[in-house]
């Protein structure tokens, strides 16, 4: 049986994969000539945030007391380091990056949707 936190995370990444398929759909009809480097920016960029949700989530949830800061911070650190490869990446191989900075943003949205969606059943 899922408990809060998995409901919300499934609820999110859920939402967070119809805003962004929606989107790369939507890119590939606009920009037919060029699918890969739009259509496919949306998806990475969506990808690279629902990774770096689930790095926070399991470093949130492996923080002892006793070293919680220095844990924070590398989890912190690690998680903007693969942020970077993954853009480095993506632009060295001709992604558009305003595309991928649109993906990325899918995920953020979903979160702001739940969290207005949540709100209003909670009043």
């Amino acid at each position: 049986r899922m408990n809060e936190l998995q409901k919300m995370t499934r609820k999110i990444r859920l939402l967070s994969l119809f805003i962004g398929g929606t989107l790369s759909i939507l890119a590939a009809i606009i920009w037919h000539d060029k699918i890969a480097e739009v259509a496919g920016g949306v998806v990475i960029g969506l990808m690279c945030a629902l990774i770096g949700f689930q790095m926070i989530q399991s470093m949130s949830l492996g923080i002892e007391e006793s070293n919680a800061k220095s844990k924070a911070y590398v989890g912190y650190l690690l998680r903007f380091i693969f942020y970077a490869c993954v853009f480095t990446l993506s632009m060295y191989s001709g992604i558009n990056v305003f595309a991928l900075l649109v993906g990325f943003m899918c995920h953020k949205a979903a979160i702001i949707v739940y969290s207005v969606r949540y709100r209003e059943e909670m009043d």
